[in-house]
């Protein structure tokens, strides 16, 4: 299973910004330990997962909820 960390920030006119990859890591609770240690650095946005398994892939929204419970 591979898990990227994906940011996209809003832009001054409210539309999306391109989206970054910000880093690969082999769980969900290290991405959003992650996100909970570093989410001030990255202004206006919201961060994804990109989840990757071996015969499925999907997206899934990091949400505040899941950091607190980290």
């Amino acid at each position: 299973m591979k898990i990227e960390l994906l940011f996209t920030p809003y832009q001054e006119d409210g539309s999306l910004g391109v989206t970054t990859v910000i880093g690969k890591y082999r769980t969900k609770k290290a991405s959003y330990q992650y996100v909970k240690a570093n989410r001030k650095s990255f202004g206006k946005g919201y961060f994804d997962l990109f989840i990757d398994k071996k015969y499925d892939s999907y997206t899934e929204q990091v949400r505040a909820q899941d950091i607190l419970n980290v």
